[in-house]
């Protein structure tokens, strides 16, 4: 027995192990990337169909003949409740967190305001989740959106808008909750401004 146990090669036997514990552990990481995603997922679905509601000027505080548009500084406090009441869920308890997360929602109302043209209605729907990263507790997740929109445009005409975005949502794990740090779309800014020229 003593000789049969001197004959295995020790170099073997530990890469048999290391190879083992390596692949319980890609097995174990696998599994509990599945449920982030499966998670983060759920997040963005609800994110996304929120976005669509709290991006409509109210039509007392848009520009029309003989009135100027309600001062930006006004808009994003008027939606100042959004980003505490239905989207608290969404954002961090930290202050700066949540102001830099919530960057694109103002520029969807200083887009809307600068250019005349306002969103009416907007109904986006994530077709493809395409990409998934995550590292200890920071996740950013990449999906492809349609929106069906109703843009006002400066003339007064309506038109309608059907148009996909690559989009990304950037988490960090706080408090037991995934959070949203960034917010990387143009469907509700830099394409608004294609209708007012």
């Amino acid at each position: 027995m003593k000789n049969s146990l001197k004959r295995i090669n020790r170099g073997a036997v530990m890469f048999l192990v290391l190879l083992l514990g390596m692949s319980i552990y890609f097995i174990i990481q696998s599994g509990s990337d599945k449920k982030t995603q499966t998670e983060l997922r759920n997040i963005a679905t609800d994110f996304i169909a929120e976005t669509a509601k709290h991006v409509i000027i109210p039509e007392s505080m848009r520009a029309s003949e003989g009135s100027d548009a309600t001062a930006v500084s006004e808009l994003a406090e008027y939606y100042k409740t959004a980003r505490t009441g239905p989207w608290g869920r969404f954002y961090s308890d930290n202050i700066q967190l949540r102001q830099f997360a919530s960057v694109w929602y103002e520029t969807a109302l200083q887009i809307q305001a600068g250019t005349n043209t306002y969103i009416l209605s907007s109904e986006p729907q994530i077709d493809t989740f395409d990409r998934f990263t995550a590292y200890r507790d920071e996740a950013t997740l990449y999906f492809t959106v349609t929106d069906t929109r109703t843009i006002l445009m400066p003339n007064g005409e309506e038109t309608l808008s059907i148009l996909s975005f690559s989009e990304s949502l950037s988490f960090i794990r706080e408090n037991d909750r995934w959070v949203i740090v960034q917010y990387s779309s143009s469907r509700l800014a830099d394409n608004l401004a294609e209708y007012s020229e």
